[in-house]
């Protein structure tokens, strides 16, 4: 039994969770989760945290990569990584009544139209390069590149 799982059922949960472990097409299951949980350590932007506040899903996670800039401000919760099981236990309980309000749906569909629309992060992706590349010769380009790119959220 995970640690989660333990938690869970510290918490009186165990029978009310799915522990679904690696999905590969994770999204599919979006809209029947009451609150998706994300325990990874390394993290870019999850496509899933998406599909998830697409389908009005509370998020909780740790606090890596680009995760806390889609869900902060009410959408979800993001969790030092250094907390324990018990605090992301409390977290889901918490997150879990706001798949039934009416007014998280719409902060949901403001979010993804806000920041998320195709146009506005290809212009924020385009303007992202340009400004990396602008006066670097090759050389330098190739040895920081990555460093430049991963130095901030591309997408926000």
């Amino acid at each position: 039994m995970s640690a989660m799982q333990q938690a869970g059922q510290k918490l009186g949960l165990e029978h009310r969770c799915i522990w679904a472990g690696y999905q590969p097409d994770a999204a599919d299951y979006c809209a029947a989760m009451d609150v998706l949980l994300i325990t990874s350590l390394y993290e870019g932007l999850p496509m899933v945290v998406l599909h998830a506040i697409a389908c009005n899903t509370p998020v909780v996670s740790t606090d890596v990569g680009g995760i806390g800039a889609c869900v902060g401000d009410g959408l979800g919760r993001v969790l030092p990584v250094s907390d324990g099981p018990l605090e992301y236990a409390q977290a889901v309980i918490q997150m879990r009544e706001l798949k039934c309000d009416p007014a998280y749906g719409i902060r949901c569909a403001e979010r993804l139209a806000d920041r998320f629309r195709k146009c506005r992060m290809q212009a924020q992706l385009k303007d992202d390069l340009a400004r990396i590349t602008t006066g670097i010769n090759r050389e330098r380009r190739l040895e920081d590149y990555q460093l430049q790119l991963m130095a901030k959220p591309l997408l926000f």
